[in-house]
């Protein structure tokens, strides 16, 4: 297409009268080659004003001359459609996407453009409120979700990823009903529709990872509504930990439940020390007349019940139980504690121990 300045009047005039550009929804205005603007819709005078008869330039950018990658110049120039986003000079944070297209005549002489202006300064917000989100999110220790009713996902973070064993990719592929064991379609349906009308319970369920292991966890669920449409939130942990310590402090709970006194510190170091597949187990008590000894109550050895033994318990780890409250050490206890004759006597690698306390918060043990 040719360029020329002189747009034939009864043309442009023809294009006013159309009700077309009343009925876009968005701001439209025609500007000449010279960037004058010939005319507004509704929309946008609503936005900006009455400015028929002004340079777009002066009006949007604030300055003497064609802005800076204008999409006018582009059209004029090239021919072609063109979009890009700008920025409102006079009002910070207000950002608009332009799209401009060539008027030409009869001939198919440019004469004139038509831009079409949408803001999106909402639109970016959410984008940044997204990214900011997003990046708290993959910094979480729990696995999130986002959920439509249909169990698709359609977000995840980096800890769903590793619980499941999956790429954010291939995790955006599947739904719910792909990784849960328990959920049927109905059943999800359910806790969906329940979630959009109430806060509901953490809900414990069973999920299959990529290579086929089952855990268990346990999911808070939060019902949204995003742009009209019901989504879920999911919080997902893995509990498989805490349910195998469950597990152990039931089969304890049963295995001493009908003993009492002597036989009742038996029964349960006896389990403990099978449950959790110790060497040694003890229950100990400290002495009042010797405030740096123990003396066990209960003590096993290799699955069995051996006399009873005083301890001294400088330089133990013993010692720091009842400093600290607990005392944890999976490997090189040793070196740890290195003047604690009796850990490399028994060759212990490894020590966990926990002070007993009466009922009103007395050192027992």
């Amino acid at each position: 297409m040719k360029k020329t300045n002189k747009p034939s009047p009864g043309y442009i005039q023809n294009l006013f009268e159309q009700d077309l550009l009343e009925a876009i929804g968005d701001p439209v205005s025609i500007q000449d080659t010279d960037f004058r603007i010939l005319y507004q819709n509704s929309k946008s005078k609503e936005m900006t004003g009455d400015h028929t008869g002004e340079y777009c330039y002066a009006l949007y950018g604030n300055t003497s001359g064609v802005c800076e990658g204008c999409p006018l110049r582009i059209t004029f120039r090239e021919g072609i459609v063109c979009t890009t986003t700008i920025s409102h000079a006079g009002k910070p944070g207000l950002q608009f996407e332009i799209t401009s297209s060539p008027i030409g005549d009869e001939g198919g002489t440019i004469i004139a453009g038509i831009e079409v202006t949408r803001e999106i300064s909402e639109r970016h917000r959410i984008q940044d409120d997204l990214r900011k989100f997003k990046l708290i999110s993959d910094r979480a220790r729990d696995a999130h979700f986002l959920v439509d009713r249909e169990g698709r996902f359609q977000y995840v973070n980096e800890a769903a990823c590793r619980v499941l064993g999956y790429s954010e990719k291939e995790l955006l592929r599947l739904s719910v009903l792909d990784v849960d064991v328990v959920y049927d379609r109905t059943k999800y349906r359910e806790l969906f529709d329940l979630a959009q009308r109430q806060n509901i319970p953490p809900v414990h369920t069973q999920n299959k990872r990529k290579d086929g292991s089952v855990f268990f966890s346990e999911v808070v669920v939060t019902g949204y509504e995003i742009y009209g449409e019901p989504y879920m939130f999911a919080v997902l942990e893995d509990i498989s930990h805490r349910k195998s310590i469950e597990e152990i402090m039931l089969n304890i709970s049963k295995g001493v439940s009908c003993q009492v006194g002597e036989q009742f510190f038996h029964s349960l170091t006896g389990h403990l020390n099978k449950i959790l597949g110790a060497d040694y187990s003890y229950i100990a008590e400290l002495i009042p007349e010797k405030p740096s000894h123990l003396r066990t109550l209960s003590f096993f050895a290799d699955g069995k019940n051996i006399d009873n033994i005083e301890v001294n318990l400088s330089g133990t780890p013993c010692e720091s139980v009842l400093a600290d409250n607990v005392c944890t050490c999976t490997s090189g206890v040793q070196s740890l504690f290195p003047h604690a004759r009796i850990m490399a006597e028994m060759k212990i690698e490894g020590y966990v121990g926990k002070l007993l306390y009466s009922s009103s918060g007395k050192k027992l043990g």
